[in-house]
């Protein structure tokens, strides 16, 4: 089960250590610091919570963001003015102070959430989720 972009921001932001943090080694996934899109999508749901727990804000920045992107990129034909419209506006708001857990993060989490939910279905904010499906640049 796929969980929302904006369900997956809350929750890693809850349970996000604070500092950059290294996966346990036993289980074969890569430090955070060498964390990439390209290996992050492949790997399975699971993994890729551990991974984006263990990610530094910025590196969740870059694998938010990208995802995203690539979704509006590969859904252009299907997808309203007003969608895109707001996929920019959400791209706008994915910055490091969206990761942070003070008052200031969890605001523009609310914020991302309703503007997100506004626009979109669940099925697409799955496809969209940091742990949503590998999408391939084009």
């Amino acid at each position: 089960m796929r969980i929302s972009v904006p369900a997956v921001i809350i929750a890693f932001v809850a349970t996000a250590p604070t500092g950059p943090v290294l996966v346990d080694q036993a289980s074969s996934l890569p430090a955070a610091s060498e964390l990439v899109y390209e290996t992050y999508c492949k790997k399975e749901e699971r993994e890729k919570r551990q991974l984006f727990r263990a990610a530094t804000a910025a590196q969740k920045v870059t694998l938010t963001r990208t995802q995203l992107e690539r979704w509006r990129d590969a859904n252009q034909a299907a997808v309203t003015k007003d969608h895109l419209s707001t996929i920019e506006e959400l791209l706008a708001m994915i910055t490091v102070k969206l990761f942070d857990a003070s008052d200031e993060g969890k605001s523009l989490i609310a914020t991302f959430e309703a503007t997100a939910r506004k626009a979109f279905s669940g099925r697409q904010m799955d496809e969209m989720a940091p742990d949503g499906p590998c999408i391939a640049k084009k």
